[in-house]
């Protein structure tokens, strides 16, 4: 799941519900 959040990581500012704002 970590190389998907890495993905994530632009999105997690538009989702801050999501856990990649953690790792971002």
């Amino acid at each position: 799941m970590v190389e998907e959040i890495q993905q994530d990581a632009p999105l997690a500012r538009t989702r801050p519900d999501s856990e990649t704002i953690t790792l971002s």
